[in-house]
């Protein structure tokens, strides 16, 4: 089994957003911080994706409950027949 140290720009995004929902391998984490350490581009896109993930945890998000959506759902409809 070989383990391949670089990858490229696409590959990066993608293991930055499984980062993102820890979701990534070590071995992907380790490949990951060796492209944006020559990558500006993709240093950048992982820094908003740390403050991204920072923010949605501070948000403290709360699911809608179902009769909420109903409810809105039919204030919607009521707004768009008028």
């Amino acid at each position: 089994m070989s383990f391949k140290l670089f990858i490229d720009c696409k590959k990066a995004g993608h293991v930055c957003d499984k980062v993102q929902y820890d979701e990534s391998t070590l071995a992907e984490k380790i490949r990951l911080r060796i492209h944006i350490l020559i990558c500006g581009s993709c240093k950048k896109h992982s820094e908003k994706n740390v403050k991204l993930t920072k923010l949605c945890k501070e948000a403290k998000f709360q699911k809608m409950t179902e009769d909420k959506k109903q409810s809105l759902h039919r204030l919607i409809n009521e707004e768009l027949s008028k």
